[in-house]
C-alpha cells in the first residue's frame, strides 16, 4: 500500500485538496473523465515512473515463492527447518526436511546425506521407528563419509534390535561395510555400530563374525562392557563354556569407570557386571562347583535388578548343599526384593516347604494355608472373568501393559502380574500385530481428518492468501493507473494557460509528453489487467489441483483402511488363539499353585507325624537300652 500513500501525498502537495478517494473511485469506471484538479506534468511523470517500478517489482517477486532450484535455495529452507527445530516445532521441521529429501534436485547436493541422518534422528526421538529406519537405510544406500556411514549404521541396527526388525540385517551389514562404515575407527559411533551389528549377526547365528566385531570395540568405550558380555554369550551359544566362564569372570571383576556420580553410563556398567556375575554363577552351578557358584551369585550387588534371580538360584544351590537355613535366607531375599507373579508365588511355596523341613511346622502350615486361600480366591475371580470374555487378546494385552506399569504394592501377586509370565514368542508376535494395527488405524484416522480439514480450507472462495493479497494489490495499482490516466487526459485538454501577470503560455511540447505518458499508462494498465486475470486462473487451477490430490489421498487412505480391516479380520483368530492359550496357562498355573499349597499342608502334617514317630521310637529305643543296662547291672550284682 506504500505506493498508494505516496500517490495521495503527491496529489495533496500539488492540488491542496482531500477528495482524492472519490476521484479514484469515479476514475475506475471512466479513466479519461475530466478532473477538477490539474497536476503538473512533472508530478505526472514521477507518478508514472513510480507505478511502473511498482509493477516491475511485483513481476520480479512472484506471489508464491518458486520451488528451490539452486543450492542456496535449499540451504535457506534447511536453515528454516533448523529455526523451527530450535523453537521446539519438531513436526514443522520434519515437514520441511522431508520435503527437501523428496526433491530429486536436492538429492544431488552434498547436504543430502546429512539431512537424511538428521531426519532419521528426529523420527527416532519421536518414536517413529519405521521412518527412522527408512531414512537411515537411505543414508547407507546414498553413501558418504565414514563418520556419516557409521552414524547411519548405528541408528539402523539400534532401532532394528529394539523393535525386532532384523529382516534385512545381513544385507545392511554388508552395505555398511561397502560404504566404509568400518573405517570410522576409534569413535563412539564406530563402537556402537560394531556392537549393534554384532548383535544382529548373533541373531543370524554368525557367532564367529559377531565376535570379530565385538573384540574390536575398545573396552574403555561406552559399549566396551556390553561388547565383552555379548562375546561371552556367543561362547555359551557355541558350547565353549570354558571361554564363556573366562569372559564373564573378567567382566564381573572390572572396576567401574571413573564417571561423575549419577552419570547414566554408571548404571549401565553396574548392570553389566551384575549380569556377568549371574551368568558366571550359572556356569559354575552347571559344572557342579557349588562353592564357587555361590561366591559368584553373591557378587550381584544390593539393589541390582538381577538380585532377585541371583537369590532364587542361590536358594536352590544352598538346598543342594544341605544348607537349609541359607536357602531360607535366599528365598526371603527373593520376596524382599519384590518378586511378582509366579516367581512370588513359587518363592512363598518354597519358603513354607523350608519351614517344614526346618521343623517349624506351625509356621509352615500357616504359610501354606494363607497362600492357598489367596490363590484359590484369585483363581475363582480369574475363571469368572474368562467365562464372560469376548475379547481374549484385549484382556491379555491390557493386563500385560498394566503389569508393566505397576509399581510397588500395585504389583502384588495375582492374575494381573501373572500376565508377564505368559509372554511367549507367539504372544509377542500377536501383541505386535494387534498393537501395530491399532497404531495404523490411528494414523489413518489422523490422515483422514487432516485431508478433510485441508479440503475445507481449499473449498473456500479464496484459499490461497498470498495469491489473494497479490491480486488485491494489483487491483489497487490498476485503480491508480486509471486515476493517473484521467489526470493525463485533463492535461491534454488544456494546451494554453495564463500566468498571474496575464501572459499566455503554449504547452504543445508538454502535451506531447503527456500523450506519451498516457500511452505508457494504457499499456501498463493492460499488463496489470492481464496479470490479475492470470492470478485468478492460477488460483483456480491450484485450488482444483490441490482438491484433486487430496481426493486421491483420501481414496488411498480408504483403500488402506479396507486392507487394514481385512488384515484385522484375518489375524483376529490367530491372535485370539495365542491369547487364549496364554490365559489358559495362567489359569492352569493358579490351579497348580493352589494344589501345591494344599499338598504342602498335608506334607507338613506327614513330616510332623514322621518326626514325632521317630522321636517316640528314639525314646523307646533309649528306654529299652536303659532297661537292658539295669538288668545287666542286677545280674552283675547277683553274681557278686
Amino acid at each position: 500500500m506504500q505506493f498508494l500513500l505516496r500517490a495521495v501525498r503527491s496529489v495533496r502537495k500539488s492540488a491542496k485538496r482531500a477528495a482524492i478517494g472519490l476521484g479514484v473511485l469515479s476514475l475506475w469506471a471512466s479513466p479519461v473523465e475530466a478532473h477538477d484538479i490539474r497536476i503538473p506534468v512533472e508530478t505526472l511523470r514521477r507518478d508514472v515512473r513510480r507505478v511502473t517500478e511498482t509493477f516491475e517489482l511485483y513481476r520480479a517477486r512472484p506471489a508464491l515463492p518458486p520451488l528451490p532450484v539452486t543450492r542456496e535455495d535449499h540451504q535457506l529452507l534447511l536453515g528454516h527447518a533448523e529455526i523451527e527445530l530450535a523453537v521446539g516445532n519438531r513436526r514443522r521441521a520434519l515437514e520441511i526436511l522431508m520435503g527437501r529429501l523428496a526433491d530429486p534436485n536436492f538429492q544431488k547436493l552434498p547436504e543430502y546425506v546429512d539431512t537424511l541422518l538428521l531426519t532419521s534422528e528426529l523420527l527416532e526421538q519421536s518414536a517413529e521407528e519405521v521412518g527412522a529406519l527408512h531414512y537411515a537405510a537411505q543414508a547407507l544406500a546414498a553413501g558418504g563419509t565414514p563418520e556419516e556411514m557409521s552414524e547411519a549404521g548405528a541408528r539402523w541396527f539400534r532401532i532394528a534390535r529394539q523393535h525386532q526388525r532384523f529382516e534385512d540385517r545381513v544385507q545392511q551389514y554388508e552395505l555398511w561395510k561397502k560404504q566404509g562404515g568400518e573405517q570410522a575407527a576409534g569413535t563412539e559411533l564406530s563402537s556402537e555400530v560394531m556392537y549393534q551389528v554384532a548383535f544382529a549377526l548373533r541373531a543370524d547365528r554368525r557367532l564367529s563374525d559377531a565376535r570379530d566385531l565385538l573384540t574390536r570395540v575398545p573396552s574403555e568405550s561406552a559399549f566396551g562392557s556390553r561388547a565383552a558380555y555379548l562375546a561371552g554369550v556367543t561362547f555359551v551359544e557355541e558350547g565353549d563354556l570354558a571361554n564363556a566362564e573366562r569372559w564373564f569372570a573378567a567382566i564381573a571383576g572390572w572396576p567401574l569407570p571413573a564417571l561423575p556420580e549419577g552419570h547414566p553410563q554408571l548404571a549401565i556398567e553396574a548392570e553389566l557386571r551384575s549380569l556377568a556375575a549371574l551368568s558366571l554363577g550359572r556356569l559354575l552351578y552347571e559344572k557342579g562347583e557349588l562353592d564357587a557358584a555361590a561366591r559368584a551369585y553373591r557378587q550381584v550387588p544390593e539393589g541390582s535388578p538381577q538380585q532377585v534371580e541371583a537369590c532364587w538360584e542361590l536358594a536352590y544351590l544352598e538346598l543342594e548343599r544341605g544348607v537349609r537355613r541359607g536357602a531360607l535366607k535366599s528365598v526371603q531375599c527373593v520376596l524382599d526384593k519384590g518378586a511378582a507373579g509366579s516367581r512370588h508365588v513359587d518363592a512363598q511355596l518354597f519358603r513354607a516347604s523350608l519351614h517344614a523341613h526346618l521343623q517349624r511346622y506351625s509356621a509352615s502350615i500357616e504359610a501354606y494355608t494363607i497362600l492357598e486361600e489367596k490363590i484359590r480366591g484369585a483363581r475363582d475371580v480369574y475363571a469368572a472373568a474368562l467365562a464372560d470374555l469376548t475379547g481374549p487378546a484385549q484382556f491379555l494385552f491390557e493386563g500385560m501393559e498394566r503389569n508393566a506399569l505397576d509399581q510397588g504394592d500395585a504389583a502384588a501377586p495375582g492374575p494381573a502380574t501373572l500376565f508377564a509370565d505368559a509372554w511367549t514368542p507367539d504372544v509377542d508376535r500377536a501383541y505386535r500385530v494387534d498393537r501395530g494395527m491399532d497404531v495404523a488405524g490411528g494414523d489413518l484416522t489422523f490422515v483422514m481428518a487432516e485431508v478433510d480439514a485441508l479440503s475445507g480450507v481449499l473449498s473456500r472462495e479464496a484459499p490461497f492468501v498470498a495469491l489473494q493479497l497479490r491480486r488485491h494489490n494489483l487491483e489497487q495499482l490498476l485503480m491508480e493507473i486509471r486515476h493517473l490516466e484521467g489526470h493525463a487526459g485533463e492535461l491534454t485538454q488544456h494546451r494554453l494557460s495564463a500566468s498571474a501577470d496575464g501572459t499566455v503560455h503554449d504547452h504543445g511540447e508538454a502535451s506531447e509528453e503527456v500523450r506519451e505518458l498516457m500511452r505508457r499508462l494504457s499499456a501498463l494498465g493492460r499488463d496489470v489487467e492481464d496479470d490479475i486475470t492470470r492470478l485468478a486462473a492460477e488460483e483456480q487451477e491450484r485450488q482444483t489441483r490441490a482438491l484433486q490430490m487430496l481426493s486421491e489421498i483420501r481414496g488411498e487412505a480408504r483403500a488402506l483402511a479396507a486392507e487394514l480391516a481385512a488384515i484385522d479380520s484375518e489375524s483376529k483368530a490367530p491372535i485370539d488363539s495365542a491369547a487364549r492359550a496364554a490365559l489358559a496357562e495362567i489359569e492352569a498355573y493358579l490351579t497348580a499353585a493352589a494344589r501345591r499349597a494344599e499338598f504342602g499342608v498335608l506334607d507338613t502334617y506327614w513330616l510332623k507325624k514322621e518326626h514325632r514317630t521317630q522321636a517316640i521310637e528314639a525314646l523307646t529305643r533309649d528306654h529299652k537300652d536303659r532297661e537292658a543296662q539295669v538288668l545287666d547291672a542286677i545280674q552283675e550284682l547277683g553274681e557278686d
